[in-house]
């Protein structure tokens, strides 16, 4: 887990950081800071197979470097906040992805370049892939297979591999065809090995059900600013924090704080399943907001979900059925 600094509250407030890099050529990258121009973002991590989202509003960019942003265009947002004593930098990578759309809206004399961006749908979604696999091919060496296949076509955004912990690393008994988009082929992959995916900064992930797959992250409680219970855990929104990504596990040390009552004070273990980060470096908020998992609770559903399933195939479905 290691050290890791935590700022001052007068740096949380007032020290902000951000930028904005543009991929324009193989000899060219637009970055774009707070000193140079006024610009504020949304990013959306989750750990489903969705792809995370990005929205970046720019105030007064010039014609020339507009003209240069087109779809495609390789994105990183860097955020966090500016040195400080000893020269702790607290900053880090929170998206890599691609422009999808661009386009202006005018209001007096300010103009807003709206950028969305997504983390690899051109790969992901927009693509139609055909793999096959022999009888007795394990779905581990499909994933390779298509990681393959990906890194080796050109134009489309490249995926590097995580950790792949598949839940159950079945071998198919006949041999199968994929055709389909890249979401629809690994989904298919993920319920067949009892496993989830995702892909962060272009990195594909998979790991058993209800499993943390990333590093442990300690989250300190002078940063957090409210917590909400949720159905599967807790909503804690807190200042900005770059090293909050989907699936961490995470630590929580409360105790002592104004937050100790709301939550369960039994021993359990969260990961985070979903971050929202505002990035404001001049005004407005510049926070983090998470959404964690409940080992236990995360374990109750699944024990519910597998006798629900049990009951079908029993014949013991209570769902009640009319017919109108």
């Amino acid at each position: 887990m290691g050290n890791t600094y935590i700022p001052p509250l007068s740096w949380l407030l007032f020290d902000r950081y951000a930028e904005l890099k543009f991929v324009i050529s193989e000899t060219e990258t637009l970055i774009l800071k707070k000193s140079d121009i006024d610009f504020d973002a949304q990013v959306s991590l989750d750990d489903t197979n969705n792809s995370n989202k990005a929205t970046i509003n720019i105030y007064n960019l010039p014609v020339e470097q507009k003209d240069k942003l087109v779809k495609d265009t390789v994105v990183t947002i860097i955020a966090g906040y500016n040195d400080g004593p000893d020269s702790v930098k607290d900053q880090g990578i929170v998206f890599t992805g691609i422009i999808e759309k661009i386009k202006d809206t005018k209001e007096d004399v300010t103009v807003k370049t709206e950028i969305q961006c997504s983390e690899a749908n051109d790969t992901y979604q927009d693509i139609e892939f055909e793999i096959t696999a022999s009888k007795g091919t394990a779905i581990s060496t499909i994933i390779e297979k298509i990681l393959n296949k990906i890194n080796n076509t050109s134009k489309i955004t490249k995926l590097s591999k995580g950790v792949i912990k598949l839940g159950s690393d079945i071998k198919y008994e006949r041999a199968k065809t994929f055709k389909s988009n890249l979401k629809n082929i690994l989904g298919r992959l993920a319920i067949d090995s009892r496993s989830r995916f995702y892909i962060s900064k272009q990195i594909l992930y998979f790991y058993p059900e209800s499993e943390a797959i990333k590093d442990t992250i300690y989250c300190e409680n002078s940063k957090i600013i409210s917590i909400s219970d949720t159905d599967m855990g807790y909503s804690i929104k807190m200042f900005f924090d770059h090293r909050m990504e989907e699936g961490n596990a995470i630590i929580l040390d409360i105790k002592k704080t104004r937050f100790f009552d709301e939550i369960s004070q039994n021993v359990d273990s969260y990961k985070i399943t979903s971050v929202e980060h505002s990035i404001n470096p001049i005004n407005g908020d510049h926070t983090t907001t998470i959404e964690i998992e409940s080992a236990s609770r995360a374990k109750i559903k699944e024990e519910k979900e597998k006798q629900q399933e049990k009951d079908r195939k029993n014949g013991k479905d209570k769902t009640l059925k009319l017919k109108i």
